[in-house]
Parts: C-alpha cells; sequence; structure tokens
C-alpha cells in the first residue's frame, strides 16, 4: 500500500515466509497510471420544468476520485428545487422563469471544476383549441376561465398551420376604458388570473389583408377551462371552438347538416413529435 509518485509498469518480486521458514516467491505485474483530470461533462443541457410537476435531472462529471460532491457557488435555482450533494438537482418548481447557477463538483482528492447552468419553467398544457382565424374580415376571442379556488398563471400561445408561432394584433376587451388599440402583434400572452375569475383576448387585424388561420393552446398552472368563438364581420358568421382538454383514444363529434349549416373539424398535433 502506499501512494505512487511515478508512472509506469512495474515487475516486483514478492517472497512469503511462514511461521518455520518455508518460503515462495512469485513476481506480480504492477501498471501505475495517471487518474483522469477530473471534469464536468461539457454542453450539458438540463431539461425544462413544469410548475407543479416533480423535476429530476443529474450534473455529469468524470475523471478524479470518486465520489464527486456537488456544491452551488452563487446564484439560486428555480423556487422549489435543489442541488442535492449527489449532483441530482431536484424538487417541484413553483413559479416560472429562467434561473442560472454556478455548481462546484469537488472530488475525494480534494480537485474541484465549476460550470454554469440553466433551468427553465414553463407552465403545463391545460388544452387546445384547434381553429382560429383572423385578418381579413376575421376576429377570434378566447376566453379562459380559472375554475380552481386560488389564482393561476396562464399563457396563450398561438400558433399558424405548420406549428410555428403566430404573431396576432390581441386586444383585451376586459380593460376598461381600453387603451389605445396598436397594430403590435404577439404570439404569445400571459397573465396571472384569480379565483373564479375569466379572460377574455381578442384576435382580430385589418380587413383589407388575407386572413390568417391556426391553433392555440393554453398553459397553465390550476384548474383552468375555456373556449373560443371566430366571427366572420362581413357576413356575421361566427362559430364556438370548445377548448379540448381531454387525452383520449377516441372522439364522438356531434354536427347538423341541415338548412345550409356547415360543420368543421379542426384537429391539432400538441405533442412535440409527428402524429
Amino acid at each position: 500500500s502506499g501512494t505512487p509518485s511515478t508512472q509506469g509498469n512495474y515487475t516486483p518480486q514478492f517472497t512469503v515466509t511462514d511461521s518455520i521458514n518455508a518460503s515462495v516467491s512469485v513476481t506480480l505485474p504492477l501498471a501505475i497510471t495517471t487518474l483522469p483530470v477530473l471534469q464536468i461533462t461539457a454542453g450539458q443541457t438540463l431539461a425544462t420544468g413544469i410548475v407543479g410537476t416533480f423535476y429530476s435531472q443529474l450534473l455529469l462529471a468524470s475523471g478524479g476520485v470518486q465520489p464527486y460532491t456537488w456544491t452551488l457557488v452563487s446564484g439560486t435555482l428555480p423556487p422549489g428545487v435543489s442541488l442535492l450533494t449527489g449532483g441530482v438537482v431536484s424538487g417541484t418548481p413553483t413559479t416560472t422563469g429562467t434561473s442560472t447557477f454556478p455548481a462546484k463538483v469537488t472530488d475525494a482528492a480534494g480537485n474541484t471544476q465549476t460550470q454554469t447552468y440553466s433551468i427553465t419553467v414553463g407552465l403545463g398544457l391545460i388544452g387546445s383549441m384547434p381553429h382560429l382565424a383572423a385578418e381579413g374580415g376575421w376576429n377570434t376571442t378566447f376566453t379562459v376561465i380559472n375554475k380552481g379556488t386560488t389564482s393561476a398563471q396562464t399563457q396563450l400561445n398561438l400558433f399558424d398551420d405548420s406549428g410555428n408561432p403566430l404573431p396576432l394584433p390581441l386586444t383585451f376587451p376586459q380593460i376598461f376604458p381600453p387603451p389605445p388599440v396598436a397594430y403590435n402583434p404577439q404570439p404569445s400572452v400571459s397573465t396571472t388570473l384569480a379565483s373564479n375569475a375569466s379572460w377574455v383576448v381578442e384576435a382580430s387585424g385589418p380587413a383589407n389583408v388575407p386572413f390568417i388561420e391556426g391553433s392555440a393552446e393554453l398553459n397553465a398552472y390550476g384548474n383552468l377551462d375555456g373556449f373560443a368563438i371566430f366571427h366572420y364581420d362581413p357576413s356575421q358568421q361566427e362559430a364556438v371552438v370548445p377548448m379540448e382538454t381531454r387525452n383520449a383514444a377516441s372522439y364522438l363529434l356531434a354536427f347538423d347538416n341541415t338548412n345550409g349549416v356547415q360543420t368543421g373539424v379542426a384537429l391539432e398535433n400538441v405533442s412535440s413529435t409527428a402524429a
């Protein structure tokens, strides 16, 4: 035993002698190498968290002398999340936002390395309203309702038919007196919705341009529901689009084709892969 100071390949001979002086010898190869340098895995991207959902991510390192001990150098993690000494970042996030923090790993020999990480916490998907129409004479009004007993962080996201963010001019009819209307298209809008309160968002735009179609998704932390109504000003036609919150294997759709009434079916893929 001991702490070797020089690397290399050695062939020491060992002799063992018993209590009556009988002995035997053997040569055993011995290789002395250097340990890989302690390093934190470069380029590790931490997964996105969701408010109210348990989060767990392992920070990665290699080399040095195990075991490793991880500590937070400065900054803060998302509220509800902490860094354990074993390198696990875990907890249940309570608010949205992006947190950046440097973490340090120390091996059993006292070697250290530091790296900065970032975690973004968002809101979970509540449901989708898979059809909207705006501009060119169309406007869509979204109504979101908080059915819970506490306030809820709420975000409405708009997408075009290819799944890309869809910036539209948004107004808020509940604000009185209404602010001056400015053509400032937005693909997403957020609010904190009080218990039993509703939130109305209208997407409209100029009438002298081609109309735009797409879909909307509601992300939130809470018990929310809602619907959308899209309306065509020249003919006063309109239709209601309920928010779909289920994740069912199949759906039954009622329809009416009497007296020239038309029924449209809109599908939206809310997953991260094609379906």
